[in-house]
């Protein structure tokens, strides 16, 4: 059986080819400008119109104690309060539970309860009805304070990471591994989903597999829920221009037999504004 010997390059960049992907069309806008589609839901407003804010989600750790436990629910921002560092009399606890009961958190009321500029902060109850008349007949006990800005929020909520590879490269040194390792004791159950895709982008033939690999990643991820996407490119850039290493030229085999070499195919970089790349790379386009 004939063997083969491979000699990795240096993995610390350097000169590379600057290559084009034919299949793969730029998207061009007025004058000529390279752009990228824009996708906007049916829903979303034109620009200019103001929206009434309304959380889709709430955290779920305490705005003071950064804790979890029994919590209350912001009306108007993501935040939330536990029970313990917002203490409420036996006899309103009922009360506050009833669906005409709204919770503002402190962070809101120090943004929407203070009276003309300049002039004292009112009081805070917390808890108000549909009218907007405090529940609570005196203000709120608050236990701790903010260790940080009042309107800073500790994210929550699902997020998924897309962390692509160049394949020559240690995902072990990536900041995108560091971070999932950082993030995973705080994250709950599945509020984490972190992917690594090896990619090699360098002929149109490999970028055809890696789209039927992202494909069948699609199919995988359409089926999770998540609030946040952070994608990242652990790649190369070429020393003279600072074009992306997307991927290598293919091997070239010389000699036969026990004396067969690969000799590995010479880098191919991509100019940073040519998006013609990023597609196959990021959506399986």
């Amino acid at each position: 059986m004939a063997q083969t010997k491979q000699t990795c390059k240096k993995t610390t960049g350097g000169s590379a080819k600057c290559g084009v992907l034919l299949k793969f069309k730029k998207l061009m806008g007025h004058g000529g400008i390279q752009v990228l589609k824009t996708v906007q839901s049916k829903g979303a407003l034109p620009l200019g119109e103001k929206a009434v804010l309304k959380p889709l989600y709430h955290n779920i750790f305490c705005l003071f104690c950064w804790d979890g436990g029994s919590l209350y629910e912001c009306s108007i921002c993501p935040h939330v309060v536990c029970t313990k560092c917002v203490v409420v009399p036996v006899e309103f606890q009922e009360r506050i539970n009833d669906p005409d009961v709204h919770f503002m958190c402190p962070g809101c009321h120090e943004m929407r309860g203070k009276g003309s500029r300049g002039g004292p902060m009112m009081p805070y109850f917390g808890f108000k009805d549909c009218d907007g008349t405090p529940v609570l007949k005196v203000p709120a006990t608050i236990h701790g304070h903010i260790e940080m800005a009042s309107w800073s929020q500790i994210c929550s909520n699902p997020i998924l990471v897309l962390h692509f590879i160049l394949t020559i490269l240690d995902p072990a040194g990536s900041p995108a591994t560091t971070m999932q390792h950082k993030l995973r004791p705080y994250r709950p159950n599945d509020a984490l989903q972190f992917h690594e895709i090896i990619f090699d982008i360098g002929m149109d033939a490999k970028a055809d597999l890696h789209v039927e690999s992202m494909k069948a990643l699609v199919d995988c991820l359409k089926h999770l829920e998540y609030k946040h996407v952070e994608i990242f490119i652990y790649t190369h850039s070429e020393t003279d221009q600072g074009d992306i290493w997307g991927g290598f030229e293919d091997d070239e085999f010389v000699g036969k037999g026990r004396n067969r070499l690969a000799i590995p195919g010479d880098p191919v970089a991509y100019p940073v504004d040519d998006v013609s790349w990023i597609p196959p790379l990021l959506y399986g386009m």
